[in-house]
């Protein structure tokens, strides 16, 4: 192999350990368009044993409760989010069902390509006006592996939740 493509090889896998990945799984597509300007209320919770460090668990809650009410209003599918006894339209419920934390000396101790920050989710939008679910998905996000990336601290990895949440409603 010459330099070229070692280099090569060598730029792509940094290049790949510095960003997060993720999926959604679809388990009921979005059967109407979501009204324009509807409020929405937010409830983030956790199932028991989602991480094993209830510390963990109470800040993964709250981490991804303000980056989605800091997020939604400005992505146009609702017009504001609001608290659930204000009588909403819709009701975005998240469940979180992993949340692997990893401090950045464990990751680093783990190598490049070592262990990473992973946090799943289901997702459910219910409209409050027929009482029906709208949507219904399941959202995974695993860090960068590469320690020194954005992407792979605690906060990147719920930013890149987020993203994957508001992107399943879209």
């Amino acid at each position: 192999m010459s330099v070229k493509p070692l280099a090569l090889t060598i730029l792509l896998l940094a290049v790949a350990a510095c960003s997060a990945t993720g999926q959604l799984k679809v388990a009921k597509p979005k059967d109407a368009a979501i009204r324009p300007a509807a409020s929405v209320a937010i409830q983030v919770g956790a199932k028991p044993g989602a991480a094993d460090d209830q510390q963990d668990t109470a800040q993964a809650v709250s981490l991804l409760r303000q980056d989605l009410v800091g997020k939604l209003p400005g992505t146009g599918l609702f017009g504001r989010v609001v608290d659930a006894d204000a009588s909403p339209d819709y009701t975005l419920q998240v469940t979180l069902q992993e949340i692997r934390w990893l401090p950045g000396a464990a990751r680093w101790a783990a190598g490049l390509h070592g262990a990473v920050n992973r946090l799943a989710a289901d997702v459910a939008l219910q409209d409050n006006a027929s009482g029906a679910p709208l949507t219904s998905y399941s959202a995974e996000v695993e860090g960068a592996k590469f320690w020194l990336a954005s992407e792979s601290s605690f906060e990147g990895t719920m930013d890149q939740l987020g993203n994957r949440v508001i992107e399943g409603l879209r």
